[in-house]
């Protein structure tokens, strides 16, 4: 604009000069509003959208450190974080592995490399049959796909029998103390076995400051052809103090027949 004489000094612009509203965001620059722009607390949910979460990377499986995001109520609603392995709600399972056979009839179930010091402990919860009669389920460790077949095993167990006439009788059948296996049934005067189903608890197979004390603990529905079944509540116990030693797999056989058909899975938990 053009003037006579002297040019007047210029003035700056001030905030009173700019009507409200008249800044678009087309005249706003690529990345000009940043972190020391916004104030505190000025950042509500209505400014969020849905892909702030969905448009992560998911993950299928949680580490001890993962993070969440929580209001501490014990600090005003604060926002805080919280790890995975701080979270409570009691044990929590996951499923490791299932096994089902293809009817092939097998002298042993071997199964390396399922326990770990991931959990606390484990269930193994499954079927199996033999494929002949008066054969004995057993178990064992396994330690680097090698059988821990020392005298260390003690169990015992309580039969209960149900014979075709609706007869019951109760037997303590199943005890060993030093043996090289535990036998979680005994199917003595058992005919035309149909099949075993158990549900085993076992904890402690990792090397501990005090020494390893593996632990088992096992209940058994035994069905005969004759409608006759045994069932078993079976404890056993395995110790070997002082040994730097971890168990991280087992094997399940019948004592004098092959495992003809077996479905079973484990499932490791941790206590928090």
């Amino acid at each position: 604009m053009g003037f006579i004489g002297v040019q007047p000094t210029s003035a700056p612009l001030t905030a009173s000069d700019i009507t409200d509203g008249i800044v678009s965001n087309a005249k706003l620059g690529a990345d000009s509003v940043n972190a020391a722009k916004i104030s505190d607390d000025s950042i509500s949910d209505e400014h969020l959208d849905i892909t702030s979460i969905t448009g992560q990377t998911a993950i299928t499986s949680l580490a001890d450190t993962d993070k969440f995001l929580v209001s501490d109520a014990s600090d005003s609603g604060n926002l805080k974080y919280v790890e995975n392995q701080y979270l409570g709600g009691g044990a929590t399972a996951n499923l490791l592995s299932v096994k089902v056979s293809d009817g092939t009839a097998s002298s042993y179930l071997t199964h390396n490399n399922i326990f770990s010091a991931t959990y606390d402990f484990y269930k193994l919860i499954g079927f199996t049959n033999a494929s002949a009669v008066d054969g004995n389920l057993r178990f064992r460790w396994l330690s680097g796909g090698s059988e821990i077949n020392g005298s260390y095993y003690r169990n015992v167990g309580q039969g209960v029998n149900l014979d075709s006439s609706g007869s019951e009788s109760h037997t303590l059948n199943v005890t060993r103390f030093n043996d090289s296996k535990f036998d979680l049934t005994d199917t003595t005067n058992n005919n035309n076995n149909f099949g075993d189903f158990f549900e085993i608890t076992l904890a402690g197979m990792f090397d501990r400051d005090e020494g390893l004390s593996a632990t088992l603990k096992a209940s058994i529905n035994q069905f005969r052809s004759n409608s006759n079944y045994r069932q078993y509540q079976v404890g056993g116990f395995y110790g070997n103090q002082g040994a730097n030693e971890n168990y991280d797999g087992f094997r399940l056989w019948y004592s004098n027949a092959n495992v003809q058909y077996y479905s079973y899975a484990v499932y490791g938990f941790k206590k928090w």
